[in-house]
């Protein structure tokens, strides 16, 4: 483990908690003793955890119920909708005077 890349990984990790938005990785790294470390260890585990079984909470439950959606249409007389009326005649513009 003294070699050059897992020193250049336990770098980049150690950079990456440090500038992490997430405040247990970033104690994680701060921390003074092995025991602080464990601790922010545990709790950013235990933090993604629950995420993780909240997310699959929500998801399964979305995933259960099935919906389905009918309009019904009960007016006693048909719906009158407004006639619109579009003018595709050219335009003559000969005949335009500029002032």
């Amino acid at each position: 483990m003294t070699n050059g890349k897992a020193t250049d990984v336990l770098e980049v990790l150690k950079e990456f908690a440090e500038k992490s938005s997430s405040p247990s990785l970033t104690h994680v790294s701060t921390a003074r003793c092995l025991a602080g470390r464990i601790f922010w260890i545990c709790i950013a585990i235990g933090a993604t955890s629950g995420v993780a079984y909240h997310l699959y909470k929500i998801i399964s439950t979305y995933m259960e119920h099935n919906y389905y959606t009918s309009i019904t249409n009960d007016f006693e007389q048909p719906l009158k909708v407004g006639s619109a009326e579009f003018c595709t005649s050219r335009i003559d513009t000969t005949s335009i005077k500029i002032l």
